[in-house]
């Protein structure tokens, strides 16, 4: 068994042909949409007609339609564009992930002030929260009758002598008496009244719980001191999002308190714990706060960036959006301009990563490459205007283009072998049929050769899909029947040069085509009929003069341009 191929010069579907001749056609300047394959005047207004800077516009474009025609652009109208380009490279980022966050004061420089005995707040030096503290300020007094017996017991210990003194002023310290005060008792034969208490931190004080004369209890708060010299940004992080981000992760944060300063910052710690109501993570930054601009409850701007590596990319204003995806404009040298589709990736710093299009070292435009798309669309839609009812007898295809085309009627000849030899088809054969029909279908698009492929389609999956005799007939039946049009009235001579017969059976009427004259009939034994090949050599005359008389006629003598 063995898949039957047409005997002409089978080229691949991806590969471009090594060679094929590029023919010059020519446009009016002041009515671009005429288009003529010899040169002469518009029929529109008797302007002479100029070449069109085609370059290899059709050998250049893809057959997926993953580029677009090449352009050539002359130096002063690049300089006059203001076109510049940048090669596409490898460049280190990551994922962008942008969140707000609150300005929290620092847990570490937190100190809590309370009493270890009962007493009562003698003087309060500190009135006011906001007021500033500096180590060794004294915060307040502080009477005790158990902190005033203490005392007494250390000094009749130390007039005794021995180890009770030591013990005396353990006792003490444990109270609560700081170092400062045991020095000045160390110099004293007798008890303070009030003991003071000094502040151990520097900040400014957040909280003040008593009032001067207020009694406070064994562990009571009386004031708390912040440090605000160093301050965290606790970020809200979206659950999905928080499985990129790691300790040390970079992060720029813009805050409305330092306007135009960017700060470079990096994720002190994640959280375990996610909110179950927003959803959110947190995660914590810090930041330095020397000039106390930073006031915890103010919100900033944060852009992570996780998960950075060497990645191929352009910078982002060379990327072009419209509604098929993205494309960029490659600059191919001496002028020449070709946009391609590209798959992007991750945006990041002003560059787009780039994954499918163009390759490292290329040159893409980054300004001006809107004009030169625009061109090569236009171009583009003028080609297409050239195939918009066009009949099949004046299609004209490359060698190229032949080539796939006939894929698909290897597909009903492949198909007649199977039955006529009884040999059970393989579906992945007619994959590259289905390819070659859907890439003729979009390269001449709004023609009648494209409805030809598109009917051929189906029958093609079904044949892929049939697993009897008769659903395979009905497959090769209507596979013949779609491709009739352009067996008769597009290339009749390509395949009758090649040796192919289309026959007949005359009792379903279904038609079939093979190699040699000797009729083998997969629809039975039924009588057969065989169709000759038409000579269109006066077909394609008539659409020539039918055309030519629909173009509109030259206007009067005197139009001059």
């Amino acid at each position: 068994m063995a898949l039957f191929v047409l005997v002409v010069a089978a080229i691949s579907l991806s590969a471009p042909p090594a060679a094929i001749a590029q023919e010059q056609h020519y446009t009016c300047p002041m009515h671009p949409h005429y288009i003529a394959s010899d040169p002469g005047t518009c029929p529109i207004c008797g302007m002479d007609l100029v070449p069109m800077e085609t370059g290899e516009a059709d050998a250049d474009m893809a057959a997926e339609g993953h580029e677009r025609m090449t352009v050539r652009v002359p130096a002063e109208t690049i300089q006059t564009m203001g076109v510049r380009i940048a090669p596409a490279e490898e460049a280190l980022f990551g994922r962008q992930m942008r969140s707000f966050a609150a300005v929290t004061p620092d847990e570490r420089a937190r100190h809590a002030v309370s009493s270890r005995v009962a007493g009562w707040i003698e003087t309060l030096d500190i009135r006011a929260v906001g007021d500033p503290v500096a180590p060794g300020d004294r915060l307040f007094t502080l009477y005790s009758p158990e902190l005033v017996s203490a005392q007494q017991d250390y000094f009749a210990a130390r007039a005794a002598g021995g180890r009770r003194a030591d013990a005396a002023e353990r006792r003490l310290r444990s109270l609560g008496v700081q170092p400062e005060v045991m020095a000045r008792l160390r110099t004293r034969s007798e008890a303070l009244h009030a003991i003071p208490v000094y502040a151990q931190a520097a900040g400014r004080v957040s909280d003040i719980a008593v009032a001067e004369g207020q009694y406070a209890g064994p562990g009571a708060a009386i004031m708390t001191v912040q440090d605000y010299s160093q301050v965290w940004l606790i970020v809200s992080v979206s659950e999905q999002d928080l499985p990129f981000l790691r300790e040390g992760t970079p992060a720029q944060v813009t805050l409305p308190a330092r306007p135009g300063e960017t700060l470079s910052l990096a994720v002190d710690y994640i959280y375990p714990t996610v909110d179950t109501r927003t959803r959110t993570g947190q995660v914590r930054l810090i930041v330095p706060n020397p000039d106390g601009t930073l006031r915890p409850g103010a919100f900033a701007d944060v852009v992570f960036e996780a998960d950075q590596t060497r990645r191929l990319s352009v910078p982002s204003e060379a990327v072009l959006m419209d509604g098929t995806g993205s494309w960029i404009v490659v600059s191919l040298g001496e002028g020449r301009f070709q946009p391609r589709r590209a798959e992007t990736g991750l945006t990041a710093g002003g560059r787009t990563e780039i994954l499918t299009g163009v390759d490292a070292g290329e040159m893409v435009v980054v300004s001006g490459q809107f004009l030169i798309d625009s061109e090569s669309s236009l171009r583009e839609s003028f080609r297409r205007l050239q195939h918009a009812a066009l009949p099949l007898a004046l299609v004209t295809l490359s060698q190229s283009e032949q080539a796939v085309v006939d894929h698909v009627v290897d597909a009903a000849l492949y198909l007649h072998e199977a039955l006529v030899d009884g040999f059970d088809i393989q579906p992945g054969f007619l994959d590259p049929a289905l390819d070659a029909a859907r890439h003729i279908e979009e390269r001449w698009a709004q023609t009648p050769l494209a409805a030809v492929m598109e009917a051929a389609r189906p029958p093609l999956q079904a044949a892929q899909q049939s697993r009897t005799e008769s659903g395979l007939q009905d497959a090769l039946a209507s596979l013949v029947g779609a491709l009739d049009p352009w067996l008769m009235e597009g290339r009749p001579e390509h395949y009758r040069e090649a040796g192919l017969v289309y026959l007949t059976d005359e009792e379903s009427g279904r038609s079939w085509l093979q190699l040699g004259t000797a009729p083998r009939n997969p629809y039975g034994a039924g009588p057969v009929q065989a169709t000759p090949w038409p000579d269109l050599s006066h077909r394609r005359a008539e659409a020539e003069d039918a055309r030519s008389r629909e173009t509109p006629e030259r206007p009067d003598a005197g139009h001059v341009h």
